[in-house]
């Protein structure tokens, strides 16, 4: 029986948890406002769903919560 990818290795995950973590940070600190124009936001919008679907296909293994193992549904 293969086992799974621990979640925090898997890029989708990474890649969605690094924007969520930035538009916290645009949204409380007010300092990356002057930085990233809302042409930025909305190309972010745009991209990422398209990041995930690309990444959703490359991906081979499931995901598990703890390494080396493989969760049950």
């Amino acid at each position: 029986m293969a086992t799974g990818k621990h979640w925090l290795r898997s890029r989708t995950i990474l890649i969605n948890l690094a924007v969520a973590v930035l538009a916290v940070a645009i949204d409380n600190l007010h300092l990356l406002g002057p930085v990233l124009s809302p042409r930025v936001f909305a190309a972010v919008a745009y991209v990422l769903p398209i990041v995930n679907v690309v990444l959703r296909v490359v991906t081979h293994q499931p995901l598990t919560l703890r390494a080396g193992r493989q969760d049950q549904p």
